[in-house]
């Protein structure tokens, strides 16, 4: 990845992990200002990124990727993946519905 004898790679890399310094800072930094508990609120950040980053973003991730390859998801896949993506949806809204009631209740 060179562009204008700029190593581009490198310097995504670098700018990378202080990107996820900084939001793991702040993360940590919202949850013990905002909180009375700090527990509470990382159940809030798991319950909604969690099962975002683990029945959501799969099925749209190899949605895509079939997609720029150009070839067919079968319809039965397709249903699977949005069966797994509501579930997602549907985890996310009652998980996050229950740690904001826990956090602010």
């Amino acid at each position: 990845h060179q562009r204008d004898g700029i190593n581009t790679a490198a310097f995504s890399q670098k700018k990378s992990w202080k990107l996820r310094l900084f939001l793991a800072l702040m993360t940590v930094i919202l949850g013990t200002a905002l909180s009375r508990s700090f527990a509470r609120f990382s159940g809030l950040v798991g319950s909604v990124g969690l099962s975002f980053a683990g029945f959501v973003l799969p099925p749209l991730l190899y949605y895509r990727a079939m997609e720029r390859l150009e070839r067919s998801v079968s319809r039965s896949m397709l249903v699977g993946m949005v069966i797994l993506a509501i579930f997602g949806v549907y985890n996310i809204v009652v998980g996050g519905a229950s740690s904001l009631a826990q956090l602010f209740g």
